[in-house]
């Protein structure tokens, strides 16, 4: 309010600045502009989501992440969805691999009804956590997608790898046994895939004998989309093949984290 009272201040002109400065690259001088009118008005979501970029490209990753956050929390709350949804892909954009940012945005794709977008979402977040150290944070982003698309043959098996990685086997051999069942006509690539994760005489032949027997043939939805010629295509055929969530699922998609400490705004 002090600032409003101030005869230096000049709210339209600090903004051309800033926006003069963020155009010549000067970026702590645009941030600088920006953060006067922000004293004024700390809950002006336009305003937010112009400085959390800049932060940014500043290397300030937590002061970008809380402007998109307060962007996006106060477009939610004046009820602008689309609008949070769209500063929320702003943000997973500019760092993806602030797991948290792919997660928000998935959770406000699912209160939409968007439910292959939700997914999507965290899928892409996923594909930013490929090393070993990310295991934690890749599987739980899977582990979400598939409480939403639970038949995803692809996410299933990936899930496994993650957790095979991790150490956790049991985990990896319930994840490609629910593969197995997705998809009976892969069972020599499952079963080889178990055989890694746990390598013993019963892996082995049951590996050797997927090899030498028939497989079952494809079941018609995936024969399909084997088939499929094009994006709109393969889309259509997913669609016809994925169950609606129930309301429950879509729930425990956005529940409570487990991701180890820093890892949960950024990595």
């Amino acid at each position: 309010m002090a600032l409003l009272l101030d005869d230096s201040y000049d709210r339209a002109r600090l903004l051309d600045a800033a926006a003069r400065a963020r155009r010549r690259g000067r970026v702590q001088e645009a941030i600088k502009h920006y953060e006067r009118v922000l004293n004024a008005e700390p809950h002006n979501p336009e305003l937010l989501r112009r400085i959390a970029p800049l932060f940014a490209q500043a290397e300030e990753p937590d002061r970008a992440w809380q402007a998109y956050r307060g962007a996006a929390e106060e477009f939610a709350r004046a009820g602008f969805a689309d609008k949070a949804i769209g500063v929320y892909r702003d943000a997973a954009a500019q760092m993806p691999r602030t797991a948290i940012a792919w997660l928000k945005l998935s959770e406000l794709e699912a209160a939409r009804g968007r439910i292959v977008d939700a997914k999507l979402a965290l899928l892409t977040g996923r594909s930013h956590y490929r090393s070993r150290a990310d295991v934690c944070v890749a599987a739980d982003l899977l582990r979400r997608a598939l409480a939403l698309d639970p038949a995803d043959f692809d996410a299933r098996l990936d899930l496994a790898r993650c957790e095979a990685r991790a150490g956790e086997t049991d985990r990896a051999l319930e994840s490609l046994a629910h593969a197995l069942m997705l998809r009976p006509d892969c069972v020599r690539r499952i079963r080889f895939r178990e055989l890694r994760v746990q390598p013993n005489a019963a892996r082995l032949w049951a590996w050797l004998r997927a090899l030498t027997s028939t497989p079952p043939p494809m079941r018609a939805g995936h024969a399909l989309l084997a088939r499929a010629n094009s994006a709109p295509e393969r889309r259509r055929v997913v669609l016809a093949m994925r169950p609606t969530p129930s309301a429950r699922a879509v729930s425990s998609a956005f529940g409570e984290t487990h991701w180890p400490a820093g890892q949960l705004a950024r990595s």
